[in-house]
């Protein structure tokens, strides 16, 4: 169902590197997904209500009230790193 080409194709679109021996496991599996996707397809849905999870789910809201905030000059003595007014973290974005 699913050749080497498509395979190639669509691990090139991914990015992803993908050597021969892999190239014909991916196709059988990607074959048997499109296969298990053609069959739920097939499926009669016509009296299913539509819904986003398996289970009944509702949201628990807390009212939003209004209170105090910490003071700022308290926020940064609790801080475990401060220079001035401002918190100091780690690097995250490597460039």
């Amino acid at each position: 169902m699913i050749d080497e080409k498509t395979v190639r194709d669509v691990a090139r679109l991914s990015r992803l590197e993908v050597d021969d021996r892999q190239v014909e496991v991916l196709a059988r599996q990607m074959g048997d997904i499109i296969g298990y996707m053609d069959m739920l397809s097939r499926i009669d849905t016509e009296n299913v209500e539509p819904m986003a999870h398996v289970v009944p789910i509702s949201n628990v809201w807390r009212p939003d009230s209004l209170r105090p905030s910490m003071p700022n000059q308290e926020a940064i003595r609790l801080a475990p790193d401060a220079e001035g007014e401002y918190f100091r973290t780690p690097k995250v974005v490597s460039g």
